[in-house]
């Protein structure tokens, strides 16, 4: 009788409960810092469309966004390079630094190069170069290395603390905005680069030096092998691709709509971006693990997806039912020229599912070492991207952009879901 009860029990509950394990207490540590970065990320996003308006707040997300997606280039490779080598087989911080530093060194001024040719090409010469130098120093040269630091504590597991080193941009941004409400100018679009670029320099110099009174760091620039930039490479197409996905949609809805329809899609995206940080803390948390996983053929893998799939799909269900419910009361936060994005709520709310779900396939291919077929499966989708925002924005406004947004993220969910079969079909047959 007990042996048929306990299949009975197996069959309805397949993975028991346990008690927390360093996969956990990890994702705990590191959600409680998300939680605080979204805090402070909401705050300032309250103060700065507040005092921005849409108008103002929809041009100035056009030149920021391409800056952050230049600055993956500037040293991302190296970052996740230093993070896989850091999880896999604990290689040394000190000689990764080097490498990331070296590479930085000469990244950075390409990716600036490249950040104000194309911003000239989208935007002519709408922005001073004053302006974009700010941005450019700021997601280019500064805030990258905070990044880097993150994924040398994350590596080695220590997710707290690399939870704690993510929210420092967040705080930044926070006093800069602060500071801009107290200083109250005439033209805040001049003023506020400048406290951007303050808030960079504070937090990165904070993180490094964090880390370096934990772990000895070599400045040295060395002569890279072209095996290491072959990798590094990879692993910047895919950060690069990434960061497009989700950062260049701003800046085409800016091209080919108006400012103030690029505000509404700007603020109404950063907000669902905000709750999407639990599902970024529990993908990030697991990383290093399935790097493991994947490396030994790991069984335990499948059930790592399961458990990331069930506790993703539970969180997107919940949390999009709050935003439809409470969404005209948390708009109205932002000041009254955004009331126009409650109408697309629903839309938001599925998009915002999808990229939560997107995230899973996604990390597994990073951590199979698969940099290149990720890119090139995002690289698909920013060309939907281009495409339909060409398309549906000029056309549908607002509800265009978002259904361009949902497309392209639709796409790299079927894809990496269909690229990851191999991955999880060896892990079975192990």
């Amino acid at each position: 009788m007990s042996g048929r009860f306990d299949a009975l029990k197996q069959l309805i509950n397949p993975w028991p409960l346990r008690a927390p394990g360093a996969l956990a207490r990890n994702s705990l540590r590191f959600l409680t810092w998300q939680i605080l970065r979204a805090g402070c990320l909401g705050v300032y996003l309250i103060l700065l469309t507040r005092i921005l308006g849409a108008t103002t707040y929809g041009a100035l997300s056009g030149p920021l966004s391409l800056a952050v997606i230049f600055g993956t280039l500037s040293g991302g490779g190296a970052s996740l390079m230093l993070l896989r080598d850091t999880a896999k087989d604990g290689a040394s911080l000190s000689l990764a630094w080097s490498r990331l530093w070296s590479a930085s060194m000469l990244l950075a001024p390409v990716c600036v190069a490249l950040y104000a040719i194309v911003t000239r090409l989208l935007f002519g010469s709408s922005f001073s170069w004053q302006l974009l130098t700010m941005f450019a120093a700021s997601e280019i040269i500064l805030l990258p290395l905070v990044t880097a630091v993150a994924l040398a504590f994350q590596g080695r597991e220590q997710l707290g603390t690399a939870g704690a080193i993510m929210t420092l941009p967040a705080l930044g941004r926070l006093f800069a905005v602060i500071g801009l409400a107290v200083a109250a100018p005439t033209q805040p679009l001049m003023i506020y680069p400048m406290l951007h670029l303050s808030a960079a320099v504070l937090a990165t110099v904070t993180a490094v030096v964090l880390l370096m009174t934990r772990n000895p760091l070599t400045w040295r620039v060395s002569i890279l092998p072209a095996a290491w930039w072959r990798d590094c490479l990879e692993q910047s197409s895919m950060y690069f691709v990434s960061s497009a996905t989700t950062e260049l949609d701003k800046s085409l809805v800016l091209r080919f709509g108006a400012a103030e329809l690029a505000g509404h899609y700007t603020l109404g995206y950063r907000i669902m971006m905000m709750l999407t940080m639990p599902a970024q803390a529990l993908a990030q948390a697991a990383l290093p693990r399935a790097v493991r996983q994947i490396a030994d053929r790991s069984h335990a893998l499948p059930r790592l997806v399961a458990s990331m799939g069930i506790a993703t799909l539970g969180y997107s269900g919940l949390a999009s039912l709050a935003l439809w419910l409470g969404g005209t009361t948390i708009i109205s936060w932002f000041g009254p020229d955004f009331g126009e994005i409650h109408t697309v709520i629903l839309e938001f709310c599925a998009l915002f599912t999808l990229y939560n779900l997107r995230l899973i396939p996604c990390i597994l291919l990073q951590a199979a070492g698969q940099p290149v077929r990720r890119a090139s499966i995002e690289a698909v989708a920013l060309v939907v991207l281009c495409t339909l925002s060409a398309i549906l924005v000029p056309r549908y406004g607002l509800r265009g952009a978002v259904l361009t947004a949902m497309a392209s993220e639709c796409w790299i969910l079927v894809v990496s879901l269909v690229a990851i079969r191999p991955i999880l079909r060896q892990s079975r047959i192990a």
